[in-house]
């Protein structure tokens, strides 16, 4: 993907990033070998995601929302900056496909439009990811459950044996026990022949 979005625009700088409480990750960079994250001063990421579609600085020198972020003054010297949000099936927001270069530029709409619809794949990918990842917790927990279940019919068909086994003997044993002479529930008649 990002390698996709450098290649659209010509820059030299292209990340996927997604962004935190504190810090902005790059989950997949183009031209930034090496870095992982980077803070959340607003400006670049941070006020990227938030917008309903790309977030477009020709100059970052001169545009307000970038003059003081460390990327722009610090030792990179961004000065172009193009981002496009991820955003889910369900609306969460969870970072930008961006291009990033050292010069001032413009962009066609050719440009923006492959850039959101690279933003757009990110967030299908990652919903398909959890998607999967939900289907897989689903399966190891029904595979759990019938482990359970099997393990407790086990133990009941044991003891069910060892119930039937201990009747077996007890029948076994009455059979084979001196029968009296009168039925001992009262009344004066012999007791019926035994039944084997």
């Amino acid at each position: 993907m990002v390698e996709l979005a450098a290649t659209a625009f010509g820059t030299p700088i292209a990340t996927v990033s997604v962004v935190d409480a504190d810090r902005v990750f790059l989950a997949a960079t183009h031209g930034l070998d090496g870095v992982r994250q980077v803070g959340t001063e607003p400006g670049l990421c941070t006020s990227a995601i938030l917008s309903s579609g790309p977030y477009l600085v020709t100059d970052a020198e001169l545009d307000p929302r970038t003059l003081d972020h460390p990327l722009v003054r610090g030792q990179l010297g961004i000065r172009f900056y193009v981002a496009a949000p991820i955003v889910t099936s369900d609306g969460h927001r969870l970072g930008t496909v961006n291009v990033m270069d050292y010069h001032p530029r413009q962009v066609t709409t050719a440009q923006t439009t492959i850039l959101t619809q690279l933003a757009g794949l990110v967030a299908r990918h990652l919903d398909l990811r959890l998607v999967a990842l939900h289907t897989v917790v689903k399966e190891r927990q029904l595979r759990d459950d019938a482990d359970r279940r099997a393990a407790t019919a086990d133990r009941r068909a044991a003891t069910a044996d060892r119930l039937a086994d201990k009747l077996r003997a007890a029948a076994a044993a009455h059979a084979n026990s001196p029968h009296p002479d009168r039925c001992q529930l009262g009344g004066a008649t012999p007791c019926p022949a035994r039944r084997s």
